[in-house]
């Protein structure tokens, strides 16, 4: 099976980056369909947390948002083929430091989604996992996501959960627990207001009912996309508190922009933690593949065209910082 997967997965580097385009014609292998060429996706990020910090201190100094350190960085190249009705995926990531590389196989029966994980080191270690939901009629809905690894398999190994859900009016309502015995059930309420999405999660204990009352914690979060000329922007601001008095607010703010066949993102939050990721797909030699060039280009264009707007923001966030401070995330 593995030389299967890799035989419909293995582009050469003169094909995938030729001139001429041809056709994606279904090859037979071994009396299994192969789709070929494989779709090809090449994906990058650049990341820093706690990277930026307001340029106002507290007492009304000016100071510089930079902190530097080191950002971690990735480039990758996936490619996503379907041999014998199974989709096939191998994602190859460079970590500039450490390289993974990743099999993945899948295939949907029914309502059930079954695949297979696996790294390409040997021996292999795959792992199972089901995703899938059941009808039960006026309980709900009961959703599973289930993983397990093949080789050493049993029932303490099997991780996920199990969920029974409900629309009630406009709140969805679920309990949940982890594959487990005794159960670890948890109670949640999600609905919106006036496009607040809110959620009330608390875990259910009967033989301890205080611990429904002490762990139990709300979460809210609201965002808005704002269409500029260089691109959407979308805002989003998270909130959670919980019964131990603790809270958090978090303001995100991400821009999005397409250069070419490269889409380049670029976010930062109120934490400091800047972002910068770009991404491009094309399927065999039957599209227009981009160039070197052009990906240089969205990186270096993402990254000049977001510094200013990635000051103007955490400036803006950091006015309001005190106001959420004290005041409350929900009305009572």
């Amino acid at each position: 099976m593995i030389a299967i997967l890799l035989l419909g997965l293995v582009v050469p580097a003169s094909a995938a980056w030729g001139d001429a385009p041809t056709e994606a014609p279904k090859k037979s292998v071994l009396d299994l369909d192969v789709e070929w060429p494989p779709k090809t996706s090449l994906k990058g990020s650049w990341k820093m947390s706690d990277a930026l910090q307001s340029p106002i201190t507290t007492d009304g100094k000016i100071r510089t948002p930079w902190k530097g350190g080191n950002p971690a960085k990735s480039i990758g190249c996936k490619w996503d083929t379907t041999v014998g009705g199974v989709a096939c995926s191998l994602n190859t990531t460079n970590n500039f430091g450490s390289k993974s590389n990743a099999i993945s196989l899948s295939k949907k029966v029914g309502s059930v989604c079954c695949k297979l994980d696996a790294s390409s080191s040997w021996p292999l270690k795959p792992t199972a996992s089901i995703t899938g939901a059941v009808d039960a009629g006026g309980a709900g809905e009961i959703c599973y996501d289930l993983k397990s690894p093949v080789m050493d398999a049993s029932l303490d190994s099997v991780t996920g959960s199990i969920k029974l859900q409900k629309q009630v009016g406009d709140a969805m309502c679920s309990i949940s627990t982890p594959p487990t015995y005794p159960l670890e059930p948890t109670a949640s309420i999600k609905q919106s207001f006036g496009g607040v999405c809110c959620t009330l999660k608390a875990p259910i204990d009967y033989t301890t009912p205080d611990k429904t009352m002490k762990e139990a914690s709300v979460t809210a979060s609201y965002s808005k996309t704002i269409d500029t000329d260089i691109g959407p922007i979308c805002c989003k601001v998270d909130g959670s508190a919980a019964a131990s008095g603790k809270y958090s607010v978090t303001g995100t703010a991400s821009l999005k922009k397409k250069i070419g066949a490269v889409c380049a993102n670029l976010e930062a939050n109120t934490n400091g933690a800047l972002k910068c990721t770009f991404d491009t797909a094309w399927t065999g030699l039957a599209e227009t593949t981009p160039t070197g060039l052009s990906i240089a280009a969205g990186l270096l264009s993402g990254a000049f065209a977001g510094s200013a707007f990635t000051l103007m923001v955490l400036r803006r966030l950091n006015r309001r910082t005190a106001d959420w401070r004290q005041e409350p995330l929900l009305d009572a």
